[in-house]
């Protein structure tokens, strides 16, 4: 077992099944390479998803980078959106923001 195995596992050890911040670290760590565990969109995706489920408007916002650039996913705009304007709309303030000026920069606005 490697030690990104390892990572993985004590973390995914630490999450209780109704914990959705829990969820969504793993799930960002996964899909991005975090903190030694080995990068993995599709699980990364799943784990996200997962914590999305229970309304997380920040797990939200991260559905929407998966489903803008196709992380875990296959590129959808206008789930992304939906997704956007649901992590907007439940207070995740600094989503707005972010999410303007990356849909700037791909001139898609």
């Amino acid at each position: 077992m490697t030690s990104t195995d390892k990572a993985y596992l004590e973390l995914h050890k630490l999450i209780e099944p109704q914990d959705a911040e829990g969820q969504l670290t793993l799930g960002v760590c996964t899909l991005f390479g975090y903190t030694g565990i080995k990068r993995n969109r599709r699980n990364g995706f799943h784990w996200i998803i997962r914590s999305a489920s229970q309304k997380n408007p920040t797990a939200f916002f991260f559905l929407w980078n998966c489903h803008f650039r196709g992380h875990g996913t296959n590129v959808d705009i206008h789930e992304a959106i939906r997704c956007s304007r649901y992590a907007i709309k439940n207070h995740a303030v600094w989503a707005k923001g972010l999410t303007t000026k990356i849909f700037l920069a791909n001139n898609f606005v």
